[in-house]
């Protein structure tokens, strides 16, 4: 119950506080919606807990590791992605830095999640669509998108996430 609470108090400031500094479009970050859809996954009825916390997980995991590898080995100054680098620049808030840590803990959420409520075989397909959905928003509403590992104007990002994606599928529907 305790994490229930977490996440919701989570979610609650990051998604709020980044939509009121950063505006509505970095709510289509990836680990954004995954943090919003990790959250509905404790209050939704229990047959669909299994598909949004599968969902949430195909969503974030890669961009969460990734960012967390990034964020960590930033302490020894190697930055390999540079997408944790504005964490060590001053003229971002404090508070608006320490709030981007919830990188580091969504991804291990995401596993206990799977643990309890076991991985759904559709969640690639679902995925799949999901984003699409996501870039196709983006390309309409915000072409200023920065490019970053949630890029769909970068079709490297894309292909190298749809992989990892399939094959992250495939190892949970192995192993979950």
């Amino acid at each position: 119950m305790l994490i229930k609470y977490f996440i919701t108090l989570s979610t609650i400031l990051v998604l709020g506080l980044n939509a009121y500094v950063y505006g509505l479009w970095n709510l289509c970050f990836f680990c954004d919606i995954s943090l919003l859809l990790t959250m509905m996954t404790f209050y939704l009825q229990l047959k669909f807990r299994s598909e949004i916390s599968s969902l949430a997980t195909l969503l974030a995991f890669l961009p969460c590791i990734t960012w967390t590898l990034d964020y960590l080995l930033l302490y020894f100054n190697i930055s390999i992605f540079g997408l944790a680098n504005y964490m060590f620049d001053s003229k971002y808030h404090i508070g608006m830095r320490f709030l981007s840590t919830f990188h580091v803990w969504l991804w291990i959420v995401h596993i206990y999640l799977l643990k309890k409520y076991k991985y759904n075989k559709n969640s690639f397909v679902n995925w799949l669509v999901f984003i699409a959905i996501i870039y196709l928003i983006l390309n309409i509403f915000t072409p200023e998108y920065p490019d970053n590992i949630n890029s769909y104007k970068n079709p490297i990002y894309t292909c190298i996430f749809i992989v990892f994606n399939f094959i992250l599928h495939k190892f949970f529907l192995k192993y979950l």
